[in-house]
């Protein structure tokens, strides 16, 4: 095989494979909002200062911006991981969320 066709597969590879990381965090970050808005409630501001910060190996990592804001989806994270693996169906699976203060 000619190196450049070598060089462009791989190039393909990687390419495919940045897109598919970007559609799996698109589709986190989508069921994210909708999990918070149906366990917190819509007019809940809490979904606004819970930002995710990674996803890995089925964990999601949420940064809080106050104390409390993390106590409260602590005392929620087993309704917030029923509602995301329901939004997110088969494709993507959440085994556990990670909260810490931001800062």
């Amino acid at each position: 095989m000619p190196y450049s066709f070598r060089k462009a597969l791989e190039e393909r590879k990687t390419h495919s494979a940045a897109l598919r990381q970007a559609e799996e965090w698109r589709d986190i970050k989508h069921a994210w909002q909708m999990a918070t808005r149906v366990v917190f409630g819509k007019k809940h501001n809490i979904f606004r200062t819970l930002r995710i910060v990674r996803f890995s190996n089925g964990t999601l990592e949420v940064a809080c911006g106050h104390a409390a804001e993390c106590a409260s989806a602590r005392l929620q994270e087993r309704e917030l991981l029923s509602a995301l693996n329901r939004i997110l169906g088969e494709t993507l699976t959440v085994h556990s969320l990670r909260f810490h203060l931001e800062g």
